[in-house]
């Protein structure tokens, strides 16, 4: 397979990347809360632990390498808008409805008030499109400072890893405008720019020998698993967050040199901020059906992304995709 191959000037590994982190982060969810803690269940822990290891940091490593900046602030704030503001506005608007009227079946329940100071000050029910606008804007001027410098990359990269490391064991005193989020994902981001910048050497870097390219993915692999498994039988990370996060994702990169992987999870990349969008209501309603039926972790879960993710996904792409109207909303 040709490096970074595109389709109608999609990255395929991109998408695959996409796919793969919304499939992780819906599982996480389906790893349910309420009205059974599943994550009382130590096997329901480490998945929970594996799958939050990699889901979002990696979608802020796919929104670094995908970001441009080429016709001013006006223009690149006007596609922001209407790509992420706009859909985080209306679906958290959605949002407030079973929190306000419908307070039995969700897991926060929130007073109309409540709903929307949090909507403008912690991201309300869509934190991670909250937190990925805010730093979308905060990068501009990081762009503009280290684009045509190695040195200022280098600088930049280093000061926002120390201050990753940092938000691994201590938070900001107060997380208004979720900073904490902001602070440590922005690292993430610059990555993924760093990444597209430097893309021909780093593909590269995936070995073409059969052998190790399977070999490599593998270990590291076994390694995140360890790590995981360390961490739910002692208690503690033995490694700092973003360290652990970092040799995931890296394991997930050098999966993508795989058709199998790319087939599988590439299809999903492209409605990724969708079935994100949609999570939080279909979850509503597949664990309330769930667990009148069963108590079984194993069938709670399978059930939960049945419903979340595969069917999800199937509505999106030939029902709503389909409508003008519910693209612009949702962000297409």
């Amino acid at each position: 397979m040709k490096e970074l191959q595109t389709i109608k000037k999609r990255y395929v590994e991109i998408d695959s990347m996409k796919g793969f982190a919304i499939f992780f982060v819906i599982l996480g969810h389906a790893i349910i809360l309420f009205p059974i803690n599943l994550h009382e269940n130590d096997y329901c822990r480490w998945l929970f632990d594996f799958v939050s290891a990699v889901h979002v940091p990696l979608f802020f490593i796919v929104s670094g390498f995908c970001f441009s900046f080429k016709n001013g602030f006006k223009d690149f704030l006007k596609k922001k808008f209407f790509r992420i503001v706009l859909p985080y506005l209306i679906f958290n608007i959605f949002d407030i409805i079973p929190r306000v009227l419908l307070p039995s079946v969700v897991n926060h329940s929130k007073s109309l008030s409540e709903s929307i100071i949090a909507i403008f000050l912690t991201g309300g029910g869509y934190w991670f499109l909250y937190t990925l606008f805010f730093v979308f804007l905060i990068y501009v001027p990081l762009f503009l400072m280290q684009r045509k410098n190695k040195v200022v990359q280098i600088i930049i990269e280093c000061i926002l890893f120390v201050g990753a490391i940092v938000l691994s064991y201590y938070q900001l005193p107060t997380n208004v405008f979720l900073l904490n989020e902001l602070f440590y994902y922005l690292f993430f981001f610059n990555t993924g720019w760093l990444i597209k910048t430097y893309r021909n050497n780093i593909m590269d870097f995936r070995f073409k020998s059969n052998f190790l390219g399977v070999l490599v993915p593998l270990l590291l692999l076994a390694a995140w698993i360890a790590i995981i498994t360390v961490k739910i039988i002692i208690g503690y990370s033995i490694l700092p967050r973003v360290l652990t996060t970092l040799l995931a994702i890296v394991a997930v990169f050098f999966f993508t040199r795989f058709n199998w992987f790319n087939r599988i999870f590439m299809r999903f990349g492209a409605y990724s901020l969708q079935l994100y969008l949609f999570n939080g209501f279909l979850l509503v309603a597949s664990r309330v059906i769930i667990c009148k039926l069963t108590t079984n972790p194993a069938l709670i879960i399978s059930f939960n992304m049945l419903i979340d993710f595969f069917l999800s996904y199937l509505f999106i792409k030939y029902l709503w995709s389909k409508v003008k109207f519910f693209r612009l909303i949702s962000g297409m």
